[in-house]
């Protein structure tokens, strides 16, 4: 935005000088995602969803908000990176999405259903991208084989749909709620098993 002062004299501005009152991108640190795992079966049944997962990381610290960084915490009051990725499959991106994340942070896991229908062998593999500017910064891939006899880890058990929900529950609790909330998991299943 670019205002127009007119001011008294040549100390303040004369009339008609042009003052630029914009903030600059404050961009004073940056961001330093890092791929550490992708995980996918080694075969699918064709046309089968399967999972993607893919743990990241990011080793900058950052301070203060800026282009590129994200609130997190229960209350957001967290400053972190966000940290954007993509899922490609012989070079198409099929999912993508971000995690906040920061060199203070643990690492997280993004989970990602997939479905490929061509059998043969394919390739997927993942990016992470430094922001503000959106470039891959990390890559990391994996075959897979989708064959017709193959097991099919499309369908996750009860366990693993458990876990996955609790795992979402306690990713924006603080570490009392963490504990409360792993209490509370631990005394239903007694409770299951005993009852």
């Amino acid at each position: 935005m670019v205002d127009i002062i007119g001011g008294i004299g040549d100390a303040i501005g004369g009339v008609g000088d042009a003052v630029d009152d914009t903030v600059p991108d404050a961009n004073i640190d940056t961001s330093e995602p890092a791929i550490e795992s992708l995980d996918v079966p080694g075969e699918v049944q064709p046309g089968r969803a399967f999972n993607v997962e893919v743990t990241l990381s990011n080793s900058s610290e950052i301070t203060v908000p800026q282009s590129g960084t994200c609130q997190s915490g229960i209350v957001g009051t967290n400053v972190a990176w966000r940290n954007p990725y993509r899922i490609r499959v012989d070079g198409e991106v099929v999912a993508s999405g971000s995690k906040c994340i920061d060199g203070s942070s643990p690492n997280k896991t993004a989970v990602e259903r997939v479905r490929i229908e061509e059998p043969g062998t394919h390739v997927v593999k993942a990016e992470v991208l430094k922001v503000p500017d959106e470039t891959v910064d990390d890559t990391r891939g994996a075959e897979i084989e989708v064959v017709a006899g193959a097991d099919d880890p499309s369908i996750p058990t009860a366990g693993e749909r458990v876990q996955e929900q609790i795992s979402d529950l306690l990713g924006g609790l603080n570490s009392s709620g963490k504990m409360l909330a792993a209490g509370a998991v631990l005394a239903l299943v007694l409770i299951a098993v005993v009852g």
